[in-house]
């Protein structure tokens, strides 16, 4: 099989692995983000180590070199740990197809920022899907798919970690398969799909009306390596590293406004009320290093004092 190779991310490093190992498969090109790319893509690697020739090519935008890969004529295309759309042209370059991975039980949840969504909604089973690509977003035939349990205490990085675990599983299994020349692929259920948009900052902030439950879940579904949740103290914001939820809060609190400050303790945790209970905030950072830090030196957190209302202090 010639195959060229689109891909990031540490699954990324395992698949190409797989596919120089595999006797049966010229490696035409690999097709990598440049090493800039690191300071704003989580979970970022390079590829050096493992290729070492010319196959081995640097982009900012794969749209950039669809000619490039056109004119290969590869027979399969592969894609992992890549968020730029592929050009219908490249795709219908492919001889056999194009191979691609996504974090759901598709049809279900198609499109981005799948594992946030799941995590904040209080997801405990997650699934990887190998498929080939088509001219819709996540509906082509499903090669193979996986679920997995998505742990209480499970943050973003232990599911991302599930991920990349069985996405390499799955193409190191399903591969060898398709590089005898077994085209292999159950259709798609698409009056059963679901769509997930791009989440933005504004999804990160904390509402403090919410139950504890789902600010837990918030914060643990967007803490590193992504953005991370956030709130204002005093007008200066602030990144939400970690909460718990509380044991049951005292009567006396049932009727103060959510976000409101109800305790701080002497190691420095702070006890906020929430829509139906309360969460304890462990670990915070600045939200802007360079604009808040000199204030966050100085932070006192007060009981009574509400969080959230943006910039307003």
């Amino acid at each position: 099989m010639r195959v060229v190779f689109i891909g990031g991310l540490p699954h990324g490093r395992e698949i190409l692995k797989t596919l120089l190992d595999n006797k049966q498969t010229e490696l035409l090109k690999a097709f990598v983000l440049k090493d800039d790319c690191s300071v704003k893509v989580p979970d970022f690697v390079k590829f050096d180590d493992i290729l070492t020739d010319t196959r081995l090519t640097k982009v900012s935008r794969i749209g950039d070199h669809a000619e490039q890969i056109i004119v290969l004529k590869p027979d399969i295309i592969v894609v992992v740990g890549w968020s730029q759309l592929i050009s219908q042209a490249v795709i219908d370059s492919a001889k056999v197809g194009v191979i691609g991975f996504h974090p759901a039980k598709l049809p279900k949840d198609r499109g981005r920022s799948v594992l946030a969504w799941q995590i904040s909604e209080g997801y405990t089973k997650g699934a990887v899907t190998m498929f080939w690509i088509d001219e819709g977003v996540d509906s082509g035939d499903i090669i193979a798919q996986e679920e997995y349990d998505i742990e209480y205490e499970d943050t973003i990085r232990e599911v991302l970690d599930k991920v990349y675990s069985i996405s390499a599983k799955l193409f190191k299994t399903g591969y060898p398969i398709i590089a005898s020349g077994i085209r292999a692929g159950t259709l798609q259920d698409h009056s059963q799909a679901t769509y997930r948009s791009l989440r933005t900052k504004e999804n990160g902030e904390i509402k403090w009306d919410s139950s504890s439950r789902e600010i837990y879940n918030l914060v643990r579904a967007i803490s590193h390596p992504y953005p991370g949740a956030h709130t204002f103290y005093k007008g200066i914001e602030l990144k939400i590293i970690k909460v718990l939820e509380a044991p049951l809060v005292q009567e006396q609190y049932a009727g103060i406004r959510p976000g409101t400050i109800i305790d701080v303790m002497y190691d420095g945790r702070v006890t906020v009320k929430t829509g139906d209970n309360a969460v304890i905030i462990k670990d915070f950072i600045p939200g802007d290093k360079e604009v808040y830090a000199d204030k966050l030196k100085n932070i006192i957190f007060e009981v009574g004092t509400v969080l959230g209302g943006g910039n307003n202090i």
